[in-house]
């Protein structure tokens, strides 16, 4: 290094300021004054051994220190180059210790990039606001080639005003992956980190002005695989442990291993072996208080799906009590979206890491010995509620999103707005190191299956595979066949007009007391709900701004309502009456009907102004007359109806 350069110029150039609090200058040690920097040398030696003793400055002519300490040397030159020292933060190896690990952490916090010096990879600092390139001396030995390194007399300005005059300066040719130049460096003697500065940065096309902040527009399912690789790859893990809380008075139990069916041993094996590697379950080879039995089911794509049968367990676990929204729940928010993506969390469960003592009470019996899952398995009866409250806090203050399970529906109003969301989402499941399964995706469509449902810009129907399930299934032949197919049916009720009505037959079948005799009219009403299931209408959603319109009406048997919008369907809702409604009068089933519909569709209408809608006249006078003039069951349920506008 030529020329004028002080110690304190060098300690201070790319580093943190350093203020001793405790002791005093005059307090230290010997040992520690014979580490510092000499002010003569700008090198670390002994005490009385510095080797500028006797030496003349060629600058100021004085003896017993080297010119590039001189302090005569302040004047300022013209061409006066500014580095920021905070941006680099570059620390000097004798440092205190506590101002390395500040300097450290802004270090490994910086945006650094490789850049090909001469052939040779160097690791540099790109600064926006340094007007100079910069290179230690101590990198010269590994760039290959005659390095001809000419004089300067530009001063480096150092954050502070601390002044540095470089060695010389040379050229040499950087690349990158894409662009080569030909650019000019400063050489120092400071420990510093090698520096790109903005003008080398732009033409090695490190960095670019960008005069608009947008997100970037993703069209298909390959772009968003490419944006994101690592949240589609692997399985994930939320930050933390789950800890399962038991009932103390709860006694343990021990299952033994179940019988596996020889068609799928070899497959099961090599299930759990992988499962093993990717610790997901652990081997046991101490006894446990707890042992489940293992239930294997088999995948669509021909995968196995290891669970436990924790029914024991279960009665001993204490829940979280945590809400998951519903599929009506996530409908009512959709009205006006027009764009949809679908979001699959990858094994959701097993993404939640249980503790050393939770993972014990999931220890399960196979074949190969006991293991246990080091993850939150299938079965466990609080696994829904807290898997839904940790995606809740991760993702639920983003508008647009909604979660049900391991299932998140992205909505949107334009493809723009679809855009930032998606984003937003894979931005944070990066940060928060969760997966999605790429095989699941439904991007950026109008229409997509959500929950059993088709969600459209214009409502929700039902999902054709599920509705084609229904239809192709034969005549239950006894109770446990009847209860399924009423069970898959009442899933989808809330298309079917007057579902309680036609169901009325069907369960007449399922009381205790009556014998299993299928009869032309059970037959009948299975294929009524067949029809109308394949001749479903679309929903439409609700939307709090426009006028709410409910349609009730009571049968001999059942109650059905309807609630509307701009004449077309939100909603359908129906249930069986109970022997004793059944022997109500028929103004009064009228009335239930509609303190049904009231209950049923709460949380549409309260707050609003209701129009109902009955094809009973007499209720009309029975609304306007004063509630002490009704009869007693009246009054009971008109006293139900004061909290609505009606």
């Amino acid at each position: 290094m030529s020329a004028n350069m002080s110690a304190s110029a060098c300690q201070t150039i790319h580093a943190l300021k350093y203020k001793p609090t405790h002791s005093k200058p005059e307090e230290a040690t010997r040992s520690e004054q014979t580490i510092k920097v000499c002010p003569r040398c700008s090198k670390v030696h002994p005490s009385q051994r510095c080797p500028a003793f006797g030496c003349v400055c060629y600058i100021c002519h004085k003896r017993n220190h080297f010119a590039r300490c001189c302090k005569s040397q302040r004047q300022e030159c013209e061409n006066l180059k500014t580095v920021n020292t905070l941006s680099i933060g570059a620390m000097l190896r004798d440092m205190p210790s506590n101002c390395k690990k500040r300097s450290q952490a802004l270090k490994n916090s910086a945006w650094f990039s490789e850049v090909q010096i001469n052939g040779a990879p160097i690791n540099f600092k790109l600064d926006t606001g340094a007007e100079a390139n910069v290179l230690p001396h101590t990198f010269l030995n590994g760039i290959p080639g005659r390095l001809c390194i000419k004089n300067t007399n530009i001063t480096l300005v150092a954050y502070g005003g601390s002044r540095i005059r470089p060695e010389g300066i040379v050229c040499l040719t950087a690349a990158t992956p894409t662009h080569t130049a030909e650019l000019e460096f400063f050489i120092t003697r400071c420990s510093t980190l090698p520096l790109l500065g903005k003008a080398a940065c732009q033409e090695l096309d490190l960095l670019r002005k960008v005069h608009t902040v947008s997100t970037q527009t993703i069209h298909t399912k390959d772009d968003l695989m490419k944006c994101y690789p690592e949240v589609f790859r692997g399985i994930g893990q939320f930050k933390g442990t789950y800890h399962i809380y038991l009932d103390p008075s709860a006694a343990p139990v021990i299952h033994g291993c179940r019988k596996i069916p020889f068609s799928i041993l070899g497959k099961l094996k090599e299930t759990l072996m992988k499962l093993e590697k990717d610790q997901i379950i652990a081997r046991v080879h101490t006894p446990t208080d707890w042992v489940n039995s293992l239930v294997v089911t088999e995948k669509k794509n021909g995968t196995l799906r290891v669970c436990l049968d924790p029914r024991d367990l279960n009665k001993a676990i204490k829940r979280h009590h945590f809400n998951i929204p519903t599929a009506e729940d996530v409908q009512s928010q959709l009205a006006g979206k027009t764009v949809f993506t679908i979001l699959d969390e990858k094994d959701g469960y097993w993404q939640v890491k249980l503790d050393k003592e939770s993972s014990e009470l999931c220890t399960f019996n196979s074949p190969w010995g006991r293991f246990r899952f080091c993850r939150m398995p299938f079965g466990i009866k609080s696994a829904s509620e807290v898997f839904q409250q940790k995606n809740m806090e991760i993702f639920g203050d983003i508008p647009g999103v909604h979660i049900i399970a391991d299932d998140m529906i992205i909505a949107a109003t334009s493809h723009e707005e679809h855009d930032q969301i998606l984003h937003q989402v894979l931005n944070r499941a990066l940060e928060e190191n969760i997966k999605f399964n790429p095989d699941k995706i439904q991007f950026k469509v109008s229409e997509v299956r959500y929950m059993g449902h088709v969600i459209t810009p214009v409502g929700v129907q039902p999902d054709m595979e599920k509705v084609q399930a229904i239809s192709k299934m034969p005549d239950p032949e006894d109770k446990k066949g009847l209860q399924r197919f009423l069970g898959m049916v009442r899933y989808l009720a809330q298309y079917i007009p007057g579902e309680a009505e036609i169901t009325a037959p069907l369960r007449k079948l399922l009381c205790k007391d009556i014998l299993w005799q299928w009869g032309p009219e059970h037959a009948k009403a299975v294929q009524s709900l067949k029809q109308a299931l394949i001749e479903a209408p679309v929903l439409r959603f609700f939307d709090p701004k426009k006028a709410v319109v409910i349609q009730a009406d009571a049968s001999k048997s059942g109650l059905g309502a309807c609630l509307l919008q701009d004449n077309c369907p939100i909603a359908y809702a129906s249930r069986a009456m109970t022997t004793t409604e059944q022997n109500y009068a028929q103004i009064e089933k009228e009335l239930l009907a509609i303190v049904y519909a009231t209950k049923k569709f709460h949380q549409f209408v309260f707050g609003k102004t209701v129009t109902v809608q009955s094809d009973h006249k007499p209720l009309e006078a029975i609304l306007t007359k004063p509630l002490s003039k009704a009869p007693a069951r009246l009054q009971r349920m008109l006293l139900q109806l004061q909290r609505y506008d009606l």
